[in-house]
């Protein structure tokens, strides 16, 4: 078990039925991220789990995957609460920042990085988070995998 002294915000639970063997941690005093590289039942993996602080999403994550493009490869598995929408189908209300999305895309997409859920399931609309005080619905909670995969 990992013992992590400041605090932090994102953790990975791995089965304790799956044979395990990690070769890198990588993560920010903050707590917003840590990845996880090396093999799950002897198939290699690299899992990056992030959480982007709300209202500075953008920057952060421009930020924080430059610092990590080296670590990203054909092997990586992006999860977490990017807080931001990926898609304009990602949002209810469909007033999106299509800017931002523009911006947060060419960054993945320079990664080889896509929305798997989006992938899987075209134009459904389905949400992760409701703003009580906008009431919308949006999907901000993402499934990032290699184009490779």
């Amino acid at each position: 078990m990992l013992q992590v002294k400041s605090k932090s915000r994102v953790a990975i639970l791995i089965s304790d039925q799956a044979k395990v063997k990690i070769d890198l941690i990588k993560r920010d005093k903050e707590g917003n991220y840590i990845l996880l590289k090396g093999s799950i039942n002897n198939e290699a993996i690299s899992i990056l789990n992030i959480y982007a602080p709300s209202g500075m999403a953008l920057s952060f994550l421009k930020e924080k995957l430059r610092e990590l493009q080296e670590e990203i490869d054909n092997k990586t598995v992006i999860v977490g609460d990017l807080n931001l929408a990926l898609s304009e189908l990602d949002k209810s209300n469909h007033k999106t920042n299509k800017k931002e999305i523009k911006e947060v895309n060419i960054i993945l997409e320079k990664l080889g990085m896509l929305d798997l859920w989006r992938k899987l399931n075209g134009d459904r609309r389905e949400y992760t988070f409701f703003s009580a005080v906008h009431g919308t619905y949006s999907k901000i909670d993402h499934i990032l995998g290699h184009k490779d995969l």
